[in-house]
């Protein structure tokens, strides 16, 4: 169990009898004009102190000690247990099966709570369901409220339009609106987040003040707090986030590498994202990522500062080492080309070329070397075009040698 409750939480003893109120006039007119010889006509009561027959409330039925034992005005009330619908006066439409099902309910309409205690503390709260013991138990103006499971948004006050189904799922709501929680222990935590969605055993299930975050699988965002804007496809999906932003990531156990990142994206089997504005696409054993067409990268001017010519062009090139090689993880053993990423960091050092973004470190504890391949393409064409220049002299030379 997560949830402890204190033993005289919930007891009978320990409320205070709510105050009649009026939550309708027109309600109150039509049943004044019943008299209690009237309303007991259309009312059905079996046990001690129920449904008193000075209520000029109509067809209710109460079925239990003392259930619906305040009703004063209130109709079409169904109360099964003992205490259940006990502080009703003028609540209509309310269903309460269990022993102090919405105990303190009095002007609070269409609430159905099926289950020991369950919407205990409803007081006006509206057309909320509450079904297990002591779900929705702390709820009291909360509306439209769903709540399936064992301690269900139990802490629940004031949130409205929340779903709970599983135990103890948003057990911890007290003002979160418009959440999601399916699976036991899913959206645990939740108390003033919202806008949450979360599919599965665990998930969300440590989120506080976190919202419009989507969960789906066991363990998805377990350790979320305060993130939000966060998508989780996968067991255990972004496991190790905890207060960053306006992540994605799709897989199973794929995950950021620090609970902190934003906008980062990891998508593949344990698929790991190591920084900020970084999109990793499959694990270290993929060998091929492939699609129909090209890569396109945006280019355009006026997403680009600082622009200047580029100084590196021919005697960079003529310094680096193309290289063949086969990848540690490749068991076709088929060989690639290119360079090696520390070779390439030197030679860059060698030329005098500073914050070159061409090559980065991992987030990883081995700091792995990455190249941005496509990057060459630029001194690589520079150095053609000053082997060009080179070339046209030379041929003015050697057509001026001919003419001799």
């Amino acid at each position: 169990m997560k949830t402890n409750i204190p033993s005289n939480t919930l007891k009978p003893a320990c409320r205070f009898k709510t105050s009649f109120l009026t939550t309708s006039v027109v309600a109150a007119l039509a049943m004044a004009l019943a008299s209690p010889a009237e309303a007991d006509d259309t009312n059905t009561s079996t046990g001690k102190g129920a449904l008193p027959s000075t209520t000029r409330g109509t067809y209710n039925t109460a079925d239990g000690y003392y259930a619906l034992s305040s009703n004063y005005t209130g109709s079409s009330n169904i109360a099964i247990g003992a205490r259940a619908l006990y502080s009703n006066t003028t609540g209509d439409g309310n269903v309460a099966n269990g022993n102090s099902a919405l105990y303190t309910n009095t002007t609070g309409n269409y609430n159905t709570a099926t289950g020991v205690q369950a919407l205990y503390a409803n007081t006006t709260g509206n057309q909320n369901t509450a079904t297990g013991a002591v779900a929705l138990a702390q709820n009291t103006t909360g509306n439209s409220n769903t709540a399936n499971g064992n301690l269900a948004l139990f802490f629940n006050t004031t949130g409205s339009s929340n779903t709970a189904i599983g135990d103890q799922a948003l057990s911890v709501n007290t003002i979160g609106n418009y959440n999601t929680a399916n699976g036991s222990y899913a959206l645990w935590q939740n108390s003033t987040g919202h806008y949450n969605i979360a599919n599965g055993y665990d998930a969300l299930s440590y989120n506080s003040t976190g919202s419009y975050n989507t969960a789906n699988g066991s363990y998805a965002l377990y350790s979320n707090t305060r993130g939000s804007n966060n998508t989780a496809v996968g067991f255990k999906a972004l496991l190790s986030n905890i207060t960053g932003s306006r992540n994605t990531v799709m897989g199973y156990l794929a995950d950021v590498t620090s609970g902190g990142l934003t906008n980062a994206t990891a998508i593949g089997y344990k698929a790991k994202v190591n920084a900020c504005n970084k999109v990793r696409i499959g694990n270290t054993s993929v060998t091929r990522i492939e699609g129909q067409v090209p890569w396109s990268s945006t280019s355009d001017k006026r997403l680009k500062n600082h622009i200047n010519d580029l100084p590196l062009g021919l005697d960079f090139i003529t310094q680096l080492r193309p290289v063949e090689y086969i990848r540690n993880n490749n068991a076709a053993k088929t060989k690639e080309w290119g360079f090696i990423a520390q070779e390439l960091q030197q030679t860059l050092s060698d030329a005098g070329y500073k914050n070159a973004g061409i090559i980065e470190e991992d987030g990883s504890p081995d700091k792995y070397m990455t190249v941005r391949y496509n990057d060459l393409l630029a001194p690589m064409i520079k150095a053609i075009q000053e082997q060009d220049k080179t070339i046209a002299v030379l041929l003015k030379r050697i057509e001026a040698l001919e003419k001799k």
